[in-house]
């Protein structure tokens, strides 16, 4: 994996638009490995399920499954999340301390029916109380070919409506927070699988529905400068530290 991908022509694609798009940038024996850490995560979490132990309004059987957290117990997906390009982007965008906030597998199912509305990362950090944090850096893995058939991602560029704040994102119907961002469409972005795409946590983003007969798989993890802590100063969610003044930590 080329470590130092991020230019100085990458880094000012990133501030003027809110995000960066690496394409094919994993080598495959990584896409591979994650794709396999995701059809395993798909089994656990569908037996949880069936266990009734972890449905919720974000989870639709058939449809797609947000699956966070499976790091504590997959070492691959540890070794992923500090591998040299996450140290690389942490220290480019994040700053010289760096934290993971949040990892989870999002799998569109085949023929699902239930689109993500326009919302952004930090939207829901917002929506919790802990807006006055500052923006995670988000860094979504493309494990399949993203393309307007299976759900690609849509974005609303900086560059043409830079939001430096969140407004109010409320729970829509399928409890997904979604927001108003005034704009009706957005860009569009297929990519190949290994890509990745990079995002502050303050871009408006959405995706459609996968009318394939394929799962479309993709990993995305979330770093922040600092641990977000409730008011008894635990986590709210991970703050697993992955650099600590601009140094690597091992996991």
């Amino acid at each position: 994996m080329a470590p130092n991908c991020l230019t100085p022509e990458r880094l000012a694609t990133f501030e003027r638009e809110g995000y960066l798009v690496l394409d094919s940038i994993l080598p495959q024996p990584v896409v591979e490995t994650l794709r396999a850490e995701a059809d395993h995560a798909l089994q656990w979490h569908e037996a949880e399920i069936e266990a009734q132990k972890t449905v919720d309004r974000l989870n639709y059987v058939g449809e797609h499954y947000f699956i966070p957290g499976r790091s504590r117990a997959r070492p691959k997906l540890a070794e992923y999340l500090r591998n040299e390009l996450m140290v690389h982007f942490c220290k480019e965008l994040v700053g010289p301390d760096a934290y993971v906030f949040i990892e989870l597998f999002i799998l569109k199912l085949p023929h699902n029916r239930v689109p993500f509305g326009w919302h952004q990362d930090h939207g829901y950090v917002d929506a919790y109380g802990y807006g006055h944090y500052p923006p995670n850096l988000s860094v979504w893995t493309a494990l399949d070919d993203m393309t307007p058939d299976n759900g690609a991602l849509e974005v609303l560029p900086f560059s043409r409506h830079r939001f430096d704040s969140v407004p109010p994102h409320k729970q829509d119907e399928h409890g997904n927070f979604v927001a108003d961002f005034g704009a009706a469409d957005g860009d569009l972005v297929s990519m190949p699988a290994g890509s990745l795409m990079l995002m502050s946590g303050l871009i408006p983003h959405r995706s459609g529905v996968n009318t394939t007969d394929a799962i479309r798989r993709a990993y995305l993890c979330q770093f922040s400068p600092q641990p977000v802590l409730d008011d008894r100063g635990q986590a709210i969610q991970m703050a697993a530290p992955v650099l600590r003044g601009a140094e690597p930590v091992p996991a």
